[in-house]
């Protein structure tokens, strides 16, 4: 029985290593790029009931450093003062318009948007986040490098406390797996709190006809249904912060919206993402038996050790690309607490979802 545990935790010590030294440091610092080319851009917001984060963040959007900019808001049936606040601003004179959902649901409201859209480009966003500059469309746009999507990074703001820092990691994390696929020619999701992509890709996909029953997957679904050829911003100018979750029972809705579309995923897509989680589940799981156990106690200690050390290097690396470097020292236990909580949603999925 040990040694057949030894084998689990060798065979996942080789995947791990493989991922974090091999897949993860794909994502390397773009080279900066200026282009003199200004496609008209349409920024693409969704909106019900956000009239509190449409007042503290429609200055940021209004304020964006690019000449061809037109945003558009569609308002899917909101209750509060969204609407009022939006007319308000969208004055004869700005670059602002504002529409209705023609039917119901996210997915309904962007793709009315995309299709009043004038421009060329398409970048999407969500109400709550907030550019990290004036050049956030602009840094976008230059990220391009003639390809048709460009994924880009949306972390969430640092405030105090452990929930914060985890929820942070994660969005770390998960970057890493579809920034470095992506590198790979194997993207497979980006986050709609910034996205962009020429308008003709999303006529030519059929918008979001191919997974329109899930409500959830205007990102990764999306993305997932593209060609390879698909380009990575992560210029520190170029990120839009969100407000995180302030409480667990929040957090675990938002992740459920995110996993009913996983099996959605391709074969192969869902074959590499299975890898990572169970490698390292099963890499915890026999190091702990074996340590139980008793037998192979030194081997199983270097192993770990040296897992987290790789661990530590990688996110010392890729965090300060993604301005993250805080939390790297806090990476073995956010790591295991990551993990815990990916089985806790394994057992919660089945449970009733929410909407957007």
């Amino acid at each position: 029985m040990s040694l057949v545990l030894l084998c689990i935790l060798l065979v996942s010590f080789v995947i791990q290593v493989l991922i974090y030294a091999g897949l993860f440091t794909q994502l390397s610092r773009p080279q900066a790029s200026v282009s003199e080319e200004f496609p008209i851009v349409n920024l693409v917001i969704a909106i019900k009931n956000e009239a509190h984060n449409l007042s503290a963040h429609l200055p940021h959007w209004a304020r964006q450093d690019y000449p061809n900019l037109e945003i558009i808001f569609v308002d899917d049936h909101s209750t509060d003062n969204s609407v009022h606040i939006l007319d308000q601003s969208a004055t004869p004179d700005s670059n602002m318009k504002v529409y209705t959902n023609k039917g119901t649901g996210k997915k309904e409201a962007l793709s009315t948007g995309i299709s009043a859209a004038s421009g060329s480009w398409i970048i999407t966003t969500d109400a709550d986040c907030k550019p990290a500059s004036d050049t956030w469309i602009s840094d976008m746009i230059n990220a391009r490098h003639q390809s048709d999507v460009i994924l880009g990074y949306g972390p969430y703001q640092p405030t105090f406390g452990l929930l914060n820092k985890f929820i942070r990691y994660e969005t770390w994390y998960i970057a890493m797996q579809y920034f470095s696929l992506c590198k790979l020619g194997l993207p497979y999701m980006g986050v709609g709190r910034n996205l962009a992509y020429k308008k003709d890709v999303f006529l030519k996909q059929g918008g979001f006809a191919n997974h329109s029953h899930i409500k959830s997957g205007d990102d990764d679904l999306f993305i997932g249904g593209l060609s390879p050829d698909t380009q990575v911003g992560i210029n520190l100018d170029s990120f839009t912060y969100s407000i995180p979750a302030t409480n667990l029972s929040e957090l675990i809705q938002q992740k459920r919206r995110h996993l009913t579309t996983a099996t959605s995923y391709t074969l192969k897509h869902q074959i590499i993402l299975t890898s990572i989680f169970f490698s390292q589940l099963m890499l915890y799981l026999s190091a702990i038996a074996l340590l139980i156990v008793g037998t192979y106690t030194a081997l199983v200690l270097g192993i770990l050790l040296i897992r987290t050390a790789i661990l530590l290097w990688v996110a010392y690396n890729k965090m300060s690309m993604l301005k993250e470097w805080h939390l790297w020292y806090w990476a073995p236990v956010l790591d295991i607490l990551l993990l815990s909580y990916y089985c806790l949603m394994g057992l919660l999925l089945p449970l009733k979802k929410k909407t957007w």
